[in-house]
Formats: C-alpha cells, structure tokens, sequence
C-alpha cells in the first residue's frame, strides 16, 4: 500500500490594522540610539500550545483579530524601515501598508506533534527536517543577510500559525530593530490580552472588552537625536571574524536542563564567606560562573590557552527598562532598551579573572566559584543609566551607526555571551483559547559560536513539576559537547537534552 502525502492547508492574509482606513498616508517613528545596537538580523520567536482540534479554526480567528487590533496600537511593526532625508533611519507605515498572516495545517505523520517537540525539549532539532516550513520565507536569521539590512527596506514583521497534532506553534518574525527580547514579550502580552478579550466576546456574544494601551510604549523620542552631518564622523570598522574562531560548521547548540534544586544548590555553593570578603550572589551569578568554568575547562586544551592570561572577553545582555528613572520607562515598553555588560567597557574595579582561575580543576587549589560569581555580579551593576547615556550620545555622533552594532562573531575562542531569556517567560500569557507552555528563539540553522541562552522553565503538559528549572542552549565546538557530558561535576547540575 503506497501512502501519499497530502499538501498542508496553507492560508495568507495580508492584515490591515484595526481602523486602517482612518490612518494617516504615512507615518515615521524614528529609530532610537539603542536601536543600532542591536544585531542587524531577523528573530523568530516562538510559543508552542497544547490545543484541541475542535478550537483550531477559531483560534487561527482569534490571532488574526488580535494582531489586527495589536498592529493598530504597535504601528511601527506595520510597515518598513527606510532612510530618512536628514540622516538615520525611521520605520514607516503607509496608511495600505499591511503585514503576512500565514496559517499552515503541519498535522500530518511527516511532521512533528506538540508531544513530539516537548520530549525534544523543544529544540530547534524537533521540526525535524521540515524547520522550513515552521517559518516565513524572507525573514531569515543571520548577520549579513541582505533580507534585513536597513538599506533595502526591510519589513517590520510577519506572523505565522503553525497547526500541529495536539497543538500549535505561533512565531513572530521581527527585525531586531523593532523589538529586543523584553519588547517581543511586551508585544506578545498586549496581543494575548487582545485575544483573550476577542475569545471572551465571542462566548458571550458581546463587544470586546479591550485592555488598556499607552501609546508611549513605542516612544523612544527620549532617546532620539539627529546632528548635522557637519559633526558626525566615522566609528570604528565593523571587525571581521576573529582569524582563531573556527568554522561556523564546527559548533552547534546543544540543550541542557538546570532543575531548580540543582540551581539552589550552585547558588549555596556561589556565596562568597567571610573569608572570602562576604558579599551575596544571585542564582543567576551562580549559573553563569558554573557554566564559564567548565566550558573553559575543557576549551583551554583545545586551544592550547595560555593559563596566566586574563580572560578573552565576557558579555551579558541587559535589558534597561528597570535601570532608567526620570521618567520611568512605561511598563510595556516594547521598542529596544537592551544593551550589554562587557567585559571591555567595565570599570577598571571590576577585572576580568585569568585563565587558570577560570579553568583551575577541582581540588585544593581551585579558585571560589564565588570568585567568579562575583565578577558576574559586579559586571551587571556597572551598567547604569549614566553610563548607557553617555554611550547613546556618542552613538549619535557617528556617521554609520551601524558600525557600533554587536558583533559576537569577532570575540576570540574562550569568550561567552550569555542571554537571560527568564524575563521573556510567556507562559502566563492568556490568549483565551490557550496559554503557551513554552516560547523559543529559532535560527534554522544558524549558529553563533559561544552564546548561551537561558530559557525560563517550560509549562509541562503532565502536570506541576517542582523540579522544572531552566534549559540552556549553548553553543560551542562540536568536539568538545562530550568532554563536557564527561565532567562529572557539570553532569551532576546540568542534564543533557541534545542538540538544538
């Protein structure tokens, strides 16, 4: 008996905001200092549900009004990025301006089920060999992509609903100049929101109730400035691939799953003593320094490192909606404030450690995974309002503000970036026909050699796991995933949950 493959039921819409005929010809929302900061790339984020078949339909009804009535309130993720004459760049939404919708039916025995991507933990690798269709054509991940670079008017965003057995997987597509990490959850919280007052109005077959919206969570006009071309000069060259940084091809993701008592245990291990000059650590310290030690321990035979050297170089994201005051930025501010802690624009009071203290083994004269932690700590606290001002006014007087963007690709072997996606946790998030037990940040197939990010705890199926603590996806040399499986130590925290 010979079995064809149907063709999934595929649907685009092009979507008008709510109210799009009463909207301006065109409106401009300039890009803000942070914004160039960021990487020029495409992010796909996604959120996986468990939903019953009978509610797909209606549910598919219920984000396409959503994102209508969202779209109507974050206008500047309905449109393109183009330049402006004075100089820079803004994103423009033209009044017939409107955004992909696409929803596919992926429900058929060649692709994967929400309980097949939830024992994958849901790593990328779970889409199988059809990662491709999971995702909007045109808005791929990756530095250096032509499909994202402000020079060619890239759109904004696109959205697409893929129906899978059991569930469901939503991704939005965004240029990272419209949103970092914490704005994608502002906006996916203000669209839940939507929905839920959609899906609640269709039950009692009134009007929606609509939450509130303050249009000043996509101002940024604080953060704007545009000098005269007579004053700007030239910024550094963009640094090309560090020449000791091996081939993109020879290091891949790979999933781990921190329980939470583990996480406590490396947190009760990370406190400084009296002896050591007191002082207290967070959980998130602890990981961090946990995680640095050992992946320095077994890249330093790899590379032949030199132990007495300091520390290549060591980065952290920070989101700074909670460390900018007079005004405070509003709640659901969903345009870029994310910068860094990096190693190089420390204070010179917080140092980076050497190599061997790092990579010192085990035993007697192992240095104080507080030592470590401490640096983690010290590093957060060092980036402050003042001192993030003062680097968005010198991104303002540069010609190409490109040429300051973050480029991870040009840090030597035995660096580390790490990005905390806890604070992103969309779990609670109600879209009335369903809550997401997880979200995920998908590259397909792309990878970016020594970044590490922390996802928060998924929301599992099965019930309440006390246990459940936070996955990490890092990236590293392939040779070395199973030396780092073999540390006893590191696989006594950290469980192996394969290659993302």
């Amino acid at each position: 008996m010979v079995v064809t493959q149907r063709e999934p039921r595929h649907e685009e819409h092009a979507i008008h905001p709510t109210g799009w005929e009463n909207d301006p010809e065109e409106e401009r929302f300039r890009l803000s200092l942070f914004d160039p900061i960021i990487l020029v790339v495409y992010c796909q984020f996604a959120l996986y549900f468990r939903l019953d078949d009978a509610h797909k339909d209606q549910a598919a009804q219920v984000l396409q009004q959503g994102l209508e009535k969202t779209l109507s309130q974050v206008r500047h993720l309905c449109g393109t990025i183009e330049k402006d004459e004075g100089g820079g760049f803004s994103f423009v939404k033209k009044k017939a301006t409107t955004v992909r919708y696409v929803v596919k039916w992926l429900d058929g025995p060649e692709y994967p089920s929400v309980d097949d991507m939830e024992k994958m933990t849901f790593s990328g690798k779970s889409l199988g060999d059809h990662a491709g269709a999971f995702a909007l054509d045109g808005m791929p991940y990756g530095e250096g992509r032509p499909e994202s670079n402000p020079n060619n008017s890239p759109i904004t965003s696109g959205f697409q609903l893929n129906f899978i057995r059991g569930g469901a997987m939503f991704s939005s597509h965004l240029h990272h100049w419209a949103a970092d990490l914490v704005g994608w959850r502002n906006f996916t919280r203000q669209l839940s929101d939507n929905c839920r007052a959609i899906w609640d109005a269709r039950a009692t077959g009134g009007a929606p109730q609509w939450p509130s919206w303050d249009p000043a969570c996509i101002d940024v006009s604080r953060f704007t400035k545009q000098l005269p071309q007579d004053q700007l000069v030239d910024g550094p060259p963009v640094a090309p691939r560090h020449p000791k940084l091996p081939s993109e091809d020879q290091f891949e993701s790979v999933l781990f799953h921190l329980p939470k008592s583990k996480a406590e245990a490396l947190k009760r291990l990370a406190q400084p003593t009296a002896a050591e000059g007191g002082g207290w650590v967070s959980t998130y310290d602890a990981m961090c320094a946990f995680v640095w030690r050992h992946l320095t321990r077994v890249r330093v035979p790899y590379y032949e490192a030199d132990l007495a050297a300091t520390a290549p170089w060591f980065g952290e994201s920070v989101d700074m909606r909670s460390r900018f005051h007079n005004p405070d930025p509003p709640k659901r501010m969903i345009r870029n404030m994310l910068t860094g802690g990096f190693s190089e624009m420390a204070p010179p009071s917080v140092q980076l450690p050497a190599i061997g203290e790092l990579a010192s083994p085990p035993g007697g004269h192992e240095t104080p995974l507080s030592h470590i932690a401490l640096y983690v700590r010290r590093l957060t606290h060092s980036v402050t309002q003042a001192g993030v001002e003062a680097v968005l006014e010198y991104i303002a007087t540069l010609r190409d503000q490109q040429s300051i963007s973050f480029n991870l690709m040009a840090k030597p072997p035995l660096s580390l970036f790490i990005t905390d996606h806890r604070p992103a946790d969309a779990t609670s998030c109600d879209f009335g026909f369903a809550r997401p037990l997880t979200h995920r940040f998908l590259t397909r197939g792309s990878v970016s050699a020594n970044l590490a990010f922390v996802y928060p705890p998924q929301a599992t199926s099965g019930g309440d796991d006390d246990d459940q603590g936070t996955i990490w996806s890092i990236c590293m040399e392939k040779d070395l995933v199973p030396k780092l499986r073999a540390d006893p130590e590191w696989s006594q925290h950290f469980e192996y949950r394969g290659v993302d």
